[in-house]
């Protein structure tokens, strides 16, 4: 049987070596013989070194000026034997003596020499052929550098590009180590699926899409490639940590009747959508709007700092204290990557998260199977959410997920309630959930929880504390008003806000409030004239930016359908939270404070237009069509968003986050 199963593992390892090699031979071929490094350009980030600011001269060429000591490292898939470099130097500072010589280290060793000049010069040159053995390449400048009186900078030459190309007679080599790398990466994910419970099949198909999808990421940019996938395999390995008792826990908020292959059919949808937003995140050339802003505060966090300060639009430019939670979560990760790395695949993790938790939320409340996927899709691929992602609000999108895990938290209690309430078990043999598991999930294990989950959110970003603190209080009132009969929830309600209120009012608000109070009464006070009604139409106008492509009538039925179709406790719930985004709403049209309700609503928005497009597709071939297209319009119209972004660096519009 051991026997067997060793020989069953081989094969199985063999086949995802040769499907690893040949998707990577097929990317290299396929990218062609040269590659052209445009050195001051947006895709230069994850290759240069100790090299100034890229700028662009009156033709509209891209450079960079090296230092005294600049590196250039350019990491590859392939090794092939004979290679050659080119550098496309622009030339010297004006007050600079020419010529200037150029030390160029090759792998940390010395190389040659090269003189340059005030003219732009070409040098082409010959690598040794043990430089790409290992796929990587490694040049370091070192040179005299001059300043002048209009520019204080230290600067050595102009360098304008590189070019690295090699012989086509043949396949070429691959270097090992990224083939391994590949590898794990394959497996990680293969994993994933099979600890969430997707189906076989399923696996098979995601291992040979993820063979294509490592091909054309090769054939994109074999260089870069390394870099992004790097990035990818960390964030892989920490979803395999995620997953590995996941199906339980996803199995314990969905209702008694789910079974293991719907669990698998999120699980799988939950896959895609993560990988749509980690592949984008994780883009070795992408910088998110505000990620300068996240990396020196989660710098200054990581050498003993919990006092960070700001003038977000969402309280009219005042100082306040910015909460560190999230820069707290984030700092594990740069044990395993850059800090950039870190904090945009944390909470574009976070933000896929969503999806998941969304499909969870409308199984909960009696929505179908393809209900459940169509909300998931409609929540991941709403243009608003990417957005998010493009412009860095890393806690907005941490807080949204967050206070959607206490609502599928307190849903799952109330139907495990239910379920015991009723006193029935499920069949057993295809594992769903029966009142003798809902048993384990009551008590103090649910409240400890919800106490976790909430001191989080009070502690991850200011407007988030303010929106939950409106929902479970507007939640608290329905319940003491509706089940005064029986207290035990309201009362216990009533203890873990207050305690978690308290724990993050000691470790973190109190001194906030300290510093906004005395702001308060040491600023000068200015009057501004606005024109009120210009003000509303903006309003208006970032109100149809939030919801596009779906638009204000769809999404106010969206939002009815989702507080109509549930009962008792659910409702409450939902209506507590559009209670709270209705209450932003309303001191934005009076304070005209950037408040962002609209991003906090799309779960639930969401949720309404899939229980909807669910009612259509009961029996009707023309219903299906309908949702078919809605969903693909969502879905279209957020890729679009997400790839021109990533890609291309165009700027979503930020309307669409001011409301």
């Amino acid at each position: 049987m051991r026997e067997a199963i060793r020989r069953s593992l081989a094969l199985w390892w063999l086949w995802l070596m040769l499907g690893v090699v040949g998707a990577n031979l097929f990317g290299v071929q396929a990218h062609g013989d040269t590659y052209y490094l445009d050195i001051g350009a947006r895709g230069d980030l994850p290759f240069v070194g100790e090299m100034h600011g890229h700028e662009i001269d009156a033709l509209g060429e891209s450079y960079r000026w090296t230092s005294a000591q600049s590196e250039l490292h350019i990491p590859g898939i392939a090794a092939p034997s004979r290679a050659q470099v080119t550098f496309d130097l622009g030339g010297l500072p004006a007050e600079a003596l020419a010529p200037r010589m150029v030390s160029v280290q090759l792998d940390d060793r010395a190389w040659l020499d090269l003189p340059a000049d005030m003219e732009p010069r070409r040098y082409h040159l010959l690598l040794d052929p043990a430089a790409l053995g290992d796929g990587d390449v490694r040049f370091s400048f070192v040179s005299a550098t001059s300043q002048s009186p209009s520019d204080l900078r230290a600067v050595g030459v102009r360098l304008d590009a590189v070019i690295l190309s090699w012989a086509t007679d043949g396949w070429q080599q691959l270097a090992w180590q990224y083939v391994l790398v590949q590898a794990a990466l394959i497996l990680a994910v293969i994993g994933i699926a099979w600890r969430i419970g997707v189906p076989a099949r399923w696996r098979v198909a995601l291992g040979l899409g993820m063979l294509a999808l490592l091909a054309g990421m090769v054939w994109f940019d074999p260089f870069i490639a390394v870099v992004w996938q790097r990035s990818v395999l960390g964030f892989s390995v920490l979803g395999l940590l995620i997953a590995w008792n996941a199906a339980a826990l996803i199995q314990r908020g969905l209702p008694p009747d789910t079974s293991r292959h719907e669990i698998g059919i999120l699980g799988g949808v939950a896959i895609v959508v993560t990988g749509v937003h980690l592949l984008g995140a994780l883009y070795p050339a992408f910088v998110s709007h505000d990620l300068y802003i996240h990396s020196g505060r989660l710098l200054k966090v990581q050498f003993g700092s919990l006092h960070l300060f700001d003038r977000p639009a969402e309280f009219a430019g005042r100082i306040i204290a910015v909460p560190p939670a999230f820069y707290v979560l984030a700092s594990p990760l740069t044990l395993l990557m850059d800090a950039g790395s870190a904090i945009q695949g944390f909470y574009a993790l976070l933000s896929a998260l969503s999806a998941l938790l969304v499909a969870i939320l409308v199984r909960q409340v009696g929505g179908s199977l393809r209900a459940a996927v169509a909300a998931a899709l409609i929540i991941a691929f709403l243009p608003i959410q990417f957005t998010a992602l493009w412009w860095g609000f890393a806690p907005q999108v941490v807080g949204q997920s967050l206070m959607l895990l206490l609502l599928v938290v307190i849903n799952a209690r109330t139907l495990q309630h239910n379920a015991l309430t009723a006193g029935g078990a499920a069949p057993v043999q295809d594992a769903p959930i029966t009142a003798n598991n809902c048993v384990r999930y009551s008590g103090a294990l649910y409240w400890a929880t919800a106490g976790v989950i909430l001191c989080l959110a009070l502690l991850i970003h200011n407007g988030v504390a303010i929106l939950g603190g409106f929902w479970l209080v507007g939640y608290i009132i329905m319940l003491w008003r509706f089940r005064w009969r029986t207290p035990d929830d309201w009362r216990v309600w009533v203890v873990v806000v207050v305690g978690s209120g308290l724990v993050a009012l000691l470790v973190f608000y109190l001194d906030a409030a300290v510093a906004s109070v005395r702001e308060l009464f040491t600023q000068t006070p200015t009057s501004v004239t606005t024109d009120e009604a210009l003000r509303l139409r903006l309003i208006g106008s970032g109100l149809e930016s939030s919801l596009r492509p779906i638009g204000i009538p769809l999404t106010l039925l969206s939002l009815a359908a989702a507080l109509f179709h549930t009962r008792g406790e659910q409702r409450w719930l939902f209506g507590a939270w559009l209670a709270s985004a209705g209450a932003f709403l309303a001191v934005d049209l009076v304070f005209g404070l950037q408040v962002r309700y609209a991003y906090f609503a799309m779960p639930l928005v969401s949720a309404g237009l899939a229980l909807l497009l669910d009612r259509l597709m009961n029996g009707r071939a023309w219903g299906w069509l309908v949702s078919a297209l809605v969903v693909g319009v969502v879905v279209v119209a957020g890729v679009n968003v997400w790839y021109s972004g990533v890609f291309w660096a165009v700027k979503p519009t930020l309307t669409a986050l001011t409301h």
